[in-house]
């Protein structure tokens, strides 16, 4: 949560602004700087995270299909099915030579982002905690030919992530003489009915994490990514009753959200009691105040607020069952600015990564706006100059920014106008 400071603070909005034109023209000038073994196009690369047409199919073979042609034409690259490799051959002779030559600045550009190209285990920082991993996965599969053929697959697709997404073109070209790559698995395993034991449940849901190719490559996404649509209310808290409709409320809620409902506070779990409410007196309903004298819902056309909480990670609109998230702190500034022209909207953190700060600044054209056809851009910037890790990227913006009338009834950029029922504001 955060406050907003109206007006008084154009001071600072004007210092937000110059520092966007300032990253904007450092990105573009070519002169942002992320370590001396990126180039522009790795950067580049980095900062796609849908791939063009030529690199994605219409499913899990055709998706396979289209990445092996792309490696088997990569000039000086040896390739061979993936059948040809054991887990051991993949584990110790591709991974562990790839492991340290990833680098670190793409490594925490995809860590920032939740994407999915990066390690199937963010958490680990050596090669010795990987190979813990391997060695724990290699005896749950001993034996069992099956097991054994998914857990390859699943390595298969890691080994060739890796090496296309954590190294750098200069080191991919210095591997070439050196190394055999294995070509992309055409069939995905599929989890059965019922697993017949938890050693099936464990390797399947390892595997499922290492075949992430396909949630940019492919054409369709797997449902549990594609649906963002709000979770159903919280169930009723058995020691706080209440409780749950504090933590979130929205529009599917009954009876409807009344004030101090749905405004959170500080978390550490997914559970309804692993927050802490923010302190709210209700001091009038709606009903009490005549509509003449109801303040316009918009925000003000500038200002900035401090935000002070965290941000579960993963990040995720529908939580996996059985899958806690962490909730590392995110304190930080939060600028915005409207006018008739340009949306702006921008966040400072001050240790988001490895200690290091971390900027993300978002501008979008009215026009763009309007007509919906653009979200237009984001830069993303994380650490200082002349520390680690130092990285500067522009990519195209994720989502339109939020604009000074986003709470307003019926208000001019909102296409869809939803009744309240369905999500629609209403006071």
């Amino acid at each position: 949560a955060f406050v907003m400071v109206s007006r008084s603070s154009a001071s600072s909005l004007v210092v937000a602004v110059l520092a966007f034109g300032a990253a904007w023209c450092r990105c573009h000038a070519g002169s942002a700087r992320a370590g001396a073994q990126l180039s522009a196009f790795d950067l580049r690369r980095a900062g796609t995270r849908i791939p063009n047409l030529a690199y994605r199919g219409k499913d899990f073979a055709g998706m396979s299909k289209v990445l092996n042609g792309h490696l088997r034409r990569m000039p000086g690259l040896s390739t061979a099915p993936c059948k040809n490799f054991s887990a051991h051959d993949l584990q110790e002779g591709l991974l562990a030579r790839f492991f340290p030559l990833a680098e670190p600045e793409l490594l925490a550009l995809y860590a920032l982002r939740e994407d999915r190209r990066q390690r199937a285990l963010p958490h680990w920082s050596t090669l010795e905690e990987a190979r813990a991993t391997w060695t724990a996965t290699n005896d749950l599969v001993s034996g069992q030919p099956e097991l054994q053929d998914m857990h390859r697959d699943g390595l298969c697709h890691e080994t060739v992530m890796w090496f296309v997404h954590h190294l750098s073109e200069r080191k991919r070209q210095g591997l070439l003489p050196t190394v055999t790559l294995p070509l992309l698995p055409e069939r995905r395993h599929v989890p059965p009915a019922t697993y017949m034991d938890g050693n099936h449940a464990a390797v399947h849901a390892e595997y499922e994490s290492r075949v992430s190719c396909q949630q940019c490559h492919a054409g369709p996404i797997s449902p549990s990514w594609s649906n963002a649509t709000l979770p159903p209310p919280l169930p009723v808290d058995v020691k706080h009753p209440g409780r749950e409709r504090m933590r979130v409320c929205d529009y599917q809620n009954q009876p409807p959200c009344g004030p101090c409902e749905g405004l959170g506070g500080p978390r550490w779990g997914d559970g309804v009691e692993d927050f802490a409410p923010v302190n709210c007196t209700v001091l009038a309903t709606p009903t009490e105040i005549p509509k003449g004298n109801r303040p316009r819902p918009s925000f003000p056309k500038q200002g900035w607020g401090l935000m002070n909480g965290e941000s579960r990670q993963p990040l995720a609109v529908r939580p996996a069952p059985g899958k806690p998230g962490k909730y590392p702190a995110a304190n930080g500034r939060l600028f915005l600015a409207w006018d008739d022209t340009t949306l702006r909207h921008r966040y400072d953190f001050d240790k988001l990564l490895l200690g290091q700060p971390a900027t993300q600044i978002y501008l979008q054209t009215m026009a763009q706006a309007k007509a919906g056809n653009s979200s237009g851009v984001m830069v993303t910037i994380i650490g200082k100059e002349g520390h680690f890790p130092s990285i500067c990227v522009c990519t195209a913006g994720i989502a339109g920014v939020m604009q000074v009338d986003a709470f307003v009834p019926h208000e001019a950029l909102d296409p869809l106008d939803l009744p309240s029922e369905e999500g629609g504001a209403v006071y």
